[in-house]
């Protein structure tokens, strides 16, 4: 039987995933408000969904008030139903929806390696490893601390692993 990483190890890597993912976005303790980055996008077009989410005046318009230092809109090139899951991040403000939408992305990423682990027969005294595992996965702490839309498309799959095991 496979021993697991010590107690004070576990901690220790996980208290450095929190430092790094802050480090990333020191603009918030600085500035007290969040970097735009792609989430910028998901943000401003659910802001303007019942407008017009494709606006670029308006995408432009609401990106610049949170910080977005180009003179063209970052424009979300997902299909339309992917701002259904961006719109309740929508209503809180820019620095709380981005935070929220990370902390979202976090649980989701938790959630589907905890699952796959599971699935796959992984030990269940190791179940945490294999969170720290996916979730220090390098791509997987890119799109987080980018804001992208890449912790919705493993649910997906995870989802689809889900269904198709149970026919």
């Amino acid at each position: 039987m496979q021993k697991s990483f010590p107690k004070w190890l576990r901690r220790g890597l996980l208290a450095l995933l929190i430092l790094v993912l802050i480090a990333k976005n020191r603009d918030l303790a600085l500035e007290g408000w969040l970097k735009a980055d792609d989430f910028v996008a998901y943000w401003a077009g659910g802001r303007l969904q019942v407008q017009n989410p494709s606006s670029e005046t308006g995408l432009l318009h609401l990106q610049q008030s949170v910080g977005w230092q180009k003179g063209t809109p970052l424009i979300g090139f997902n299909p339309p139903w992917a701002l259904f899951f961006a719109l309740p991040f929508s209503f809180l403000g820019y620095p709380l929806g981005r935070i929220a939408w990370l902390s979202a992305g976090v649980t989701t990423m938790v959630f589907c390696t905890d699952w796959a682990w599971r699935f796959y027969g992984g030990p269940s005294q190791s179940r945490r490893l294999a969170w720290l595992l996916g979730t220090i996965f390098l791509p997987a702490l890119m799109g987080l601390s980018m804001g992208q839309i890449a912790p919705l498309m493993l649910l997906g799959v995870t989802e689809f692993l889900l269904f198709a095991s149970r026919e």
